[in-house]
């Protein structure tokens, strides 16, 4: 049981059964029609004289009547609800449950999947495991996943630049199309920085994939956990957890005790954190800090300037800036993630098309390229670290790095052991660029445009860091090469392109060409740049010792 077999092939039972059930309700509504058809029929007459003469009774025709009715309910309204459903995929009453373990957020795609980092995770390939057949020949010997958190509200500073544009709309308007006339006594409502409801089940969920797909791995193997130490990080960390554990028990049918607690790494300066950027200077507050603001705002003038003009006729008397634009449709993603179960949406998604979203989309994108990823000059730095301390896990020898990593904890067997099978560990979504820019994930990938959405790029952040994102980084053993082992490394299900280590058809690089292809990351690329360490304020000082006094409570 020490290997997962490639050739594993789960149907998706789940949902076969929602559309057993909505056949099973049509094909009854059918039934009822036919039978009270008949029964309406026999007893509208009878025959009751010798010269088989029909004699018609007034009284039956209350019968009739009812039948008529049930005819319309059962045999027009309901058939019409659950078509519907089918069809479109929305539900006509009440709310849906949108998330599940192996396909991820499955409810309007239409526009759901355009929201960048806020959209949630969904399956960028399929998640059925009967995919891997395509890998015939080969077993996971080791599966290491690096989780973004689950679902969050606003932060704190994107909270308080959507009230000043909803107060700025209510103070100003003189008047409200129908279409906007929500806005009027419109309350922001939402929380900060913490995990929704939505999101805590979206880490739940992620475990139980995480155990469903590595099934036969995990069942003598336990997972090594490591959390970034943020409230709504050591959260998803602890609710992935909790999947993990809950599947494990449910399909070996016995009790799975608790896990030892995971290794919390503190976040920002003067902390070395390969989870987290905070240590160097000239990425967070010197020359290359501007970079992504300043691709963002050009691209922001000209994606907004249609949505502006027409906001101003559903609005009118408000000056509206790019931003505000921005502000309203980000209201979409987080009132559709605070609710429970992801659905219904809000109204403010019905005030911008596809086209728009899908402009959205990319200006969010270039916010992690230019902030975190290739387009930015110490982006890819902050990734070192963490690339660093994969290559010590895959290869079972001691990390050699000296940029971001925690020397204490990892020179430590206790909290960076080497022979563990399964590893998870639990970031945010800008590492995580950083992080897959230092991979090569992007190798060979030329910069976004800022003046106008680039359509052939495969730069998505809404593919890439939805909420929950994770990438899964596998060791292979395969009976075409017994000699040395393999390494895939898939995003969101989506198996990525090793280029600079020259993968084959199946996505697949030895060990030794995938450690030979982060040579940057092994030499300590361009850390020497961040000009690290710098001073901090002491404000800043106040907040970390706050922070760590937080930290100790929760554990």
């Amino acid at each position: 049981m020490g290997k997962i077999s490639i050739l594993e092939n789960r149907l998706p039972f789940g949902k076969l059964r929602a559309r057993w059930y909505k056949a099973t309700i049509l094909l009854l509504a059918f039934v009822l029609i036919v039978v009270n058809w008949r029964r309406s029929c026999i007893s509208s007459y009878s025959y009751t004289d010798k010269e088989n003469t029909i004699l018609y009774h007034d009284e039956d025709c209350v019968s009739l009547v009812v039948f008529t009715a049930n005819m319309f309910i059962w045999g027009l309204i309901t058939p019409m609800v659950l078509l519907t459903e089918l069809v479109t995929g929305k539900a006509i009453f009440g709310q849906r449950h949108c998330d599940s373990p192996d396909d991820g957020y499955h409810c309007h795609k239409d526009i759901s999947r355009l929201w960048g980092p806020y959209s949630p995770y969904f399956a960028v390939d399929t998640a059925d495991d009967s995919t891997l057949n395509r890998y015939h020949g080969c077993e996971v010997t080791f599966a290491n996943v690096l989780s973004r958190h689950g679902a969050r509200y606003p932060t704190g500073g994107a909270s308080a630049g959507i009230k000043i544009t909803i107060n700025k709309i209510q103070s100003q308007a003189t008047s409200y199309s129908r279409k906007t006339d929500f806005m009027k006594t419109f309350k922001y409502s939402l929380g900060a920085d913490a995990l929704t409801s939505f999101g805590q089940q979206e880490m739940y969920n992620s475990g139980v994939r995480f155990y469903r797909r590595y099934e036969s791995l995990a069942f003598n193997n336990d997972p090594f956990f490591r959390f970034s130490a943020q409230g709504r990080v050591i959260d998803s960390g602890e609710k992935f957890t909790q999947g993990f554990i809950d599947e494990k028990t449910k399909r070996t049918g016995e009790p799975v005790g608790q896990y030892p607690p995971a290794v919390l790494v503190y976040e920002g300066y003067p902390f070395n954190n390969t989870m987290d950027h905070g240590t160097c200077r000239e990425f967070e507050m010197g020359k290359f800090s501007g970079v992504a603001s300043a691709a963002q705002t050009e691209y922001a003038t000209i994606f907004t300037a249609p949505i502006i003009e027409w906001l101003k006729k559903e609005i009118i008397g408000v000056d509206l800036t790019p931003q505000d634009a921005i502000n309203l449709m980000s209201l979409c993603p987080f009132y559709t993630v605070a609710e429970p179960t992801g659905d219904p949406l809000p109204k403010f998604c019905n005030l911008f098309s596809k086209d728009e979203f899908k402009s959205y989309n990319y200006y969010l994108s270039l916010g992690k390229f230019y902030g975190y990823g290739p387009g930015n000059p110490l982006g890819p730095a902050q990734g070192i670290g963490y690339t660093n301390e994969l290559i010590s896990r895959l290869t079972g020898t001691p990390v050699n790095d000296s940029t971001t990593t925690n020397s204490t904890l990892d020179g430590d067997p206790s909290t960076f052991p080497l022979d563990r099978r399964l590893y998870a560990d639990f970031s945010h979504d800008n590492t995580m660029t950083s992080i897959f820019s230092a991979l090569n994930l992007f190798h060979g990938m030329k910069n976004l445009s800022t003046t106008e959405l680039d359509q052939t790029s495969k730069f998505n952040a809404a593919e890439l860091v939805p909420f929950a994102s994770r990438m899964y980084v596998e060791k292979l053993q395969c009976e075409d090469n017994k000699k040395e082992e393999f390494v895939r490394v898939l995003i969101n299900e989506q198996i990525m392109e090793l280029k600079a280590c020259k993968a084959d058809k199946k996505g697949r690089c030895t060990v030794g060409a995938f450690v030979d292809s982060l040579q940057w990351a092994r030499d300590g690329g361009n850390w020497a740049e961040c000009g690290w360490p710098y001073e901090i304020s002491e404000q800043k000082r106040k907040e970390k010792k706050k922070q760590e006094s937080k930290i100790t409570k929760q554990t």
